[in-house]
């Protein structure tokens, strides 16, 4: 808790849901009014999905809808692709801080990332993004097939 963010409860229970039991395709996460705690802003319900065509579609929409132009999120997401070997979901925690937040949240949300991080067990893999170009669909699915951060 460097940032003196605290995290809410429920930001917890969402996410095990997510993980655990695969209730939700994503969950967003925001500041309270107030910018002392991170709670749960939003969530959808797990989708089926066969296709890396669907999982794309899905994605961009998502992005698209989801990541504003000007107020930062985090973001766990439920990522669907498909292997030589067989289909895998790994979750992916992402850091949506876009150029046009304010600089006080913009802080708040860079120095808070590894409080939020610690309340997360098994991310896959993690995306850090300032605008829409780090959260193209084929990069992210390069980093999240290796296991790796963008």
């Amino acid at each position: 808790m460097a940032s003196g963010v605290a995290i809410d409860n429920d930001v917890t229970v969402k996410y095990n849901e997510q993980n655990m039991k695969h209730l939700y395709k994503w969950v967003s996460y925001k500041m309270s009014d107030d910018l002392r705690n991170i709670v749960v802003d939003e969530t959808s319900p797990k989708v089926n999905i066969d296709t890396d065509a669907e999982e794309r579609a899905y994605w961009d929409d998502f992005v698209n809808s989801k990541m504003s132009e000007d107020e930062p999120r985090y973001f766990t997401y439920d990522f669907h692709y498909h292997l030589k070997d067989g289909v895998r979901d790994k979750i992916v925690f992402i850091m949506w801080v876009p150029e046009g937040s304010k600089i006080k949240k913009k802080m708040l949300f860079t120095s808070s990332k590894d409080a939020i991080k610690k309340a997360f067990k098994n991310i896959a893999s993690e995306v850090q993004a300032n605008d829409r170009g780090d959260v193209e669909y084929a990069a992210v699915l390069d980093k999240v097939s290796r296991g790796g951060s963008c």
